[in-house]
């Protein structure tokens, strides 16, 4: 077999045996030494060891499925948290004082339920005050002296149960004592504390003489009639409220000289009885009484003003 070869430096080309072919050959012309690319035998593809077949990897093991999971419980609804709601309770600026009463704090719904009860005692009390002062005046002059008797018991009984209205009316006042002292709860109480001393009173001076038993008992009374009011003006100037200030003070004004020219007047009806003046002790007595009937009246009158004025501007009880 032979090879045509090219010299690279003079183009000639010439031709070699398969047995003359090197690495190296020297062009014949310009003496250039030239390289060849001597062939190598390749084996053929029989001689070939085989090339091992691998087989497919193993692909690894699955995981044993996990159990399935139990359903999860749903998500609790989101629900915002308010406050409780109090009482539906409109608003108390607008309201009469009846309706605002509804919403008092304690104790002012107790103060204000004894107060009523003590007016409407004391209007009974005036009835029964005016029965007794009509028998006394009216009937007892124009009786003949021998059923003197029997009248004066029964009028001695009427007069008798003015003394329930009276119990009554310190039972309501008692409840009153439950005020906060700023309130005038004090005053109050040493107006309870008087009135027992009164009977006390009474008692102990008794076997001296009726007639210091009385006055000595009357005086204590008039005494805590007189602490009771200072309760009556305290508690207005703690509400602020005119109307019932103006009432109070204007009572403590009507019962201080009302008191005085009671006594007044029953001196000058003593008087005229033992000089045997009759027309004038009857218009003594008739004085004496329709001053009386003016005060229970007028005291009926600070009481429900007193309601209304704790109804309309006492304290009232917070929204829960």
């Amino acid at each position: 077999m032979t090879y045509e070869l090219e010299c690279g430096h003079c183009g000639y080309r010439f031709t070699l045996d398969d047995g003359a072919v090197t690495r190296s050959v020297k062009c014949v012309v310009c003496g250039a030494t030239l390289t060849v690319a001597v062939p190598v035998p390749v084996a053929s593809e029989a001689a070939l060891p085989a090339t091992p077949v691998l087989a497919p990897p193993v692909p690894p093991p699955e995981p044993p499925t996990p159990p399935p999971r139990p359903p999860a419980p749903p998500e609790p609804e989101f629900r915002p948290r308010f406050p409780p709601l109090g009482p539906d309770r409109p608003e108390l600026d607008g309201l009469e004082p009846e309706e605002r009463g509804r919403f008092l704090a304690p104790p002012w719904p107790t103060v204000c339920g004894a107060l009523d009860s003590a007016r409407t005692f004391t209007m009974v009390g005036g009835v029964l005050y005016a029965c007794v002062v009509a028998l006394d005046l009216l009937l007892l002059p124009f009786v003949p002296t021998k059923g003197m008797t029997s009248v004066g018991r029964f009028l001695a009984l009427a007069a008798g149960s003015l003394l329930l209205p009276a119990v009554m009316n310190t039972i309501c006042q008692y409840r009153c004592t439950f005020v906060p002292r700023v309130y005038g709860s004090p005053w109050a109480v040493a107006s309870l504390v008087t009135l027992p001393l009164a009977f006390v009173a009474y008692i102990q001076s008794i076997q001296i003489g009726i007639v210091l038993a009385v006055t000595s008992a009357a005086g204590l009374v008039v005494v805590a009639a007189g602490i009771w009011l200072r309760f009556f003006t305290q508690l207005a100037q703690r509400l602020d409220d005119r109307a019932m200030m103006t009432e109070a003070w204007s009572y403590a004004s009507w019962f201080s000289a009302g008191t005085v020219v009671s006594i007044a007047l029953l001196g000058c009806a003593s008087l005229g009885e033992r000089v045997g003046a009759v027309p004038f002790t009857w218009a003594f007595k008739a004085a004496v009484a329709a001053i009386g009937g003016r005060l229970l009246w007028g005291y009926a009158e600070l009481l429900r003003t007193t309601t209304r004025a704790i109804a309309g501007r006492g304290p009232v009880a917070p929204v829960s």
